[in-house]
């Protein structure tokens, strides 16, 4: 049989961090379980008006990809390309720097 080993009667286990650790616990599983209220009631009460916005976005997009695969278009659909790209015949900008002697007339 194995002697006991004597306590150390002169040390004080300090027990404040544990009561702060407890209580810091309990505050947050309190909060915690609040807000994990907070957000299952909130969600019973929007779905009912989001669900039917997100079946139908979910339809738009179906409908959409389903016409996308059967009709075979490839998107986004390139441009044909301009012989001129600013759609003007004027001069470009570098040209029309400076003073010409048609302006001084």
């Amino acid at each position: 049989m194995a002697s006991a080993i004597p306590l150390d009667t002169d040390s004080i286990y300090n027990y404040e961090i544990v009561r702060r650790f407890t209580l810091s616990t309990l505050l947050w599983g309190i909060l915690g379980m609040g807000m994990g209220m907070g957000v299952f009631i909130t969600a019973q009460l929007v779905w009912s008006r989001v669900l039917p916005a997100l079946a139908g976005g979910a339809c738009l997009l179906g409908s959409a990809l389903l016409y996308n695969n059967l009709t075979r278009v490839r998107y986004p659909r390139l441009r044909a390309s301009r012989t001129e790209p600013r759609l003007t015949r004027d001069p470009l900008p570098s040209e029309r720097v400076g003073i010409n002697p048609v302006d001084l007339e």
